[in-house]
């Protein structure tokens, strides 16, 4: 276990007892806590929510990632061809159309999670892989606001802001894998750098 302030391996397993390293009351109070009170903690991307999340928690994260990994991609995959039937590009659903725009997609989405994962491989050169991989795919939750776009019409508001949270939140699953003392620096870097290359990529540090 790990304490989720300091993020240093303690030996006492109970979580509720001070940390020796940092002196914080508790090593992870999330045990103690509701699920609705971590999840909104990972909203509002606290590091420790993340930590208890991808480092303590006794929860098998990859089944939970893969089958969001798969929602994002139909979630978009939906809006496109609403977005087509709205803007009468398209009638009829078209099989072929459909199987380019999901590899397409695909495609887009692993893009984006290698390259935030490369760079902090040369930035960090050690990390914690699984979690890494496991973390930067639950940290695209933001791409949940597409059902938004669905509802409410595809306003140039809403991409910016799920953008923005995708960003904050892949900022958040890196700082909670690294030491606490570069926490801020070399995660910091690993963020501007991928949103320096995704805008040369796309033109635009938008993600959707």
């Amino acid at each position: 276990m790990n304490c989720v302030n300091c993020n240093t391996k303690v030996e006492n397993p109970d979580p509720m007892t001070q940390c020796p390293h940092c002196n914080h009351e508790n090593q992870d109070w999330y045990f103690g806590c509701e699920n609705n009170i971590l999840l909104v903690d990972m909203i509002l991307c606290k590091v420790s929510a993340y930590r208890h999340l991808l480092i303590n928690s006794q929860y098998t994260l990859i089944p939970a990632s893969f089958i969001l990994f798969i929602t994002y991609i139909l979630l978009e995959l939906f809006y496109k061809y609403q977005s087509n039937i709205l803007h009468k590009q398209e009638q009829e659903l078209n099989f072929e159309d459909v199987q380019k725009q999901t590899i397409d997609i695909t495609l887009t989405l692993l893009s984006q999670i290698v390259t935030i994962y490369i760079i902090s491989l040369i930035i960090f050169r050690k990390l914690q892989h699984q979690q890494m991989i496991i973390g930067l795919i639950l940290s695209q939750f933001g791409r949940l606001a597409i059902i938004m776009f669905v509802i409410w019409g595809h306003q140039p508001f809403y991409k910016q802001m799920a953008s923005l949270s995708i960003i904050m939140s892949e900022w958040t699953t890196i700082r909670s894998l690294c030491e606490y003392k570069n926490e801020w620096l070399k995660s910091g870097i690993v963020i501007i750098l991928t949103v320096l290359l995704r805008y040369f990529v796309n033109n635009s540090i938008t993600i959707l």
